[in-house]
């Protein structure tokens, strides 16, 4: 037997609960009963089904009223509304069954004006792709950016208007399978971003990235690389293809330049004379100009290529080939008998020529504030992550790392095999 269910209406400006009970006819059919007290009269009639029931009974309340205002028993008050929007207010109480009518008129302003500026995802991100190329956003950001967009439009919302994207559907984007926690929190960047402006242009009503959960992201300690493993890769660097990745290998060393900043990067910007490496607005991650301070041995690594202008930027291709030369893991290309060779080398560690050139700095000055800004970032970054990686033995031997002075053993790649 099916449950039964309350009816609310309103008569003579009092709330009337009805109740609808199933019952089962002699032949086995199912039919229901509404009943209650109204005017401390018992009412009771049979209909076929619950809609059935509760269309009598907003049937019966309206009779009743309007029954019942014939009569003068309504309260007589001053209203500027004309009799036809007093019995529409009276039909809205009526279908609303107890709930607050102005709720209910702020709910339709609300969803009216959502979808009055009504556009699909897809339309949505041309439009917003448009407006983030205007917006001076360095290219690398802006292929991210897109590229994780584009991938949500791949999923199947491409076609889904953009304030039918709840909360649950982005949640259940983010944590499809194989996506890590740094993935997740990436996409939700990006996400963000595009319904924040979602929501200036009038297409949502708010941002349903509020309602989904920030993804924690566990940070693992930094590591920085021993003396040893520095001279093998300054020396690989120095052999792999006449040395043309040196510049790179040691500015990300012994000036702890980022990767992104050592691509924007030019010789204009380093006085050897001077000792100094002007990161401007345009290179910097954070837009903030800082003045690196240029350490006596990579002077001597600077100055063979700083005549002849050699490149500073370096592939991905060519970054991996010198790490293998120096004897690290291969991530691709590796054939079935190298497996279990390539197994037993160690793995490149993320940002590990940054950590490295941050913790020595750090030994080196002693002073956080200085280490801070020397490599762009905070003094409380400084504190908690780069303290007591580096003893001070081995700093000062980092420091003086020459291209005369590196002695390692390399690596050799079999010739006619190319290292990925």
């Amino acid at each position: 037997m099916k449950k039964p269910h309350t009816h609310k209406v309103t008569i003579l400006d009092e709330p009337v609960t009805f109740k609808i009970k199933p019952f089962e006819n002699r032949g086995g059919s199912i039919s229901y009963c509404i009943s209650g007290s109204v005017g401390g009269k018992q009412i009771r009639v049979n209909r076929s089904s619950v809609d059935a029931c509760i269309g009598w009974a907003n049937e019966y309340a309206n009779e009743r009223n309007l029954a019942l205002l014939s009569q003068g028993q309504f309260k007589t008050i001053n209203t500027r509304l004309s009799e036809a929007q007093l019995t529409e207010a009276e039909t809205a109480f009526q279908k609303l069954a107890g709930e607050p009518l102005l709720d209910a008129v702020e709910y339709y302003l609300q969803n009216k004006r959502a979808s009055e500026k009504r556009i699909r995802f897809d339309a949505a991100l041309v439009e917003y792709l448009g407006v983030k190329e205007n917006g001076n956003l360095r290219p690398t950001t802006m292929k991210s950016m897109e590229t994780r967009l584009r991938t949500f439009e791949a999923a199947g919302y491409d076609n889904k208007m953009v304030h039918e994207i709840t909360p649950a559907i982005i949640t259940s984007f983010l944590n499809r399978p194989g996506s890590s926690p740094v993935n997740q929190r990436n996409y939700r960047l990006a996400l963000s971003g595009f319904f924040g402006w979602a929501f200036k242009a009038g297409y949502v009503r708010e941002n349903p990235i509020a309602k989904v959960d920030c993804v924690v992201v566990e940070q693992g300690e930094p590591v920085a690389l021993s003396n040893g493993q520095v001279r093998k890769l300054l020396q690989a660097a120095l052999e792999y293809e006449g040395g043309k990745t040196v510049p790179f290998f040691a500015l990300a060393l012994f000036a702890g330049l980022r990767p992104n900043e050592l691509g924007r990067l030019s010789w204009q910007d380093i006085d050897l004379e001077q000792k100094l490496i002007t990161v401007g607005a345009k290179i910097a991650k954070m837009r903030q100009r800082r003045n690196v301070e240029i350490s006596d041995n990579l002077i001597d690594w600077l100055l063979p290529h700083a005549a002849k202008r050699t490149p500073i930027a370096c592939s991905r291709a060519c970054f991996d080939r010198v790490k293998i030369l120096a004897g690290w893991r291969k991530t691709k290309l590796v054939t079935p008998s190298e497996r279990e060779a390539n197994r037993k080398l160690p793995e490149w560690p993320v940002d590990v020529l940054r950590h490295t050139a941050i913790s020595n700095h750090y030994v080196k000055v002693e002073h956080e504030g200085k280490t801070a800004s020397w490599a762009g970032n905070s003094p409380e970054m400084i504190h908690r992550h780069y303290r007591g990686l580096v003893k001070a033995v081995d700093a000062k031997e980092f420091w003086s790392l020459t291209p005369r002075n590196i002695a390692g053993e390399v690596v050799k790649i079999p010739s006619g095999r190319k290292a990925g």
